[in-house]
């Protein structure tokens, strides 16, 4: 998937402008980290559902039209990970 096809979708599912940056430098990061042999996933899951949910993105607010107010690790794996 492309960077555009990522940002396209991450728009369908109704994610606004600081979600997707926010999620653009995860996933970046995820592509770059899963190359190392010692990459551990599910502490990569773990770091993600601590990390979503203190960025302040994912709050029950008029901003965040995902319906995500809590980012757990089924988010990581549709969103970053499986893609």
């Amino acid at each position: 998937m492309t960077t555009d096809d990522y940002i396209q979708f991450l728009k369908d599912e109704n994610f606004n402008d600081a979600q997707i940056e926010f999620l653009l430098i995860r996933k970046e990061e995820y592509e770059r980290i899963s190359q190392n042999e010692d990459f551990w996933y599910d502490g990569y899951e773990r770091d993600m559902w601590y990390t979503m949910n203190r960025s302040g993105l994912f709050e029950k607010d008029e901003d965040n039209k995902t319906e995500i107010y809590h980012w757990c690790p089924d988010e990581t794996r549709y969103y970053i990970t499986e893609l």
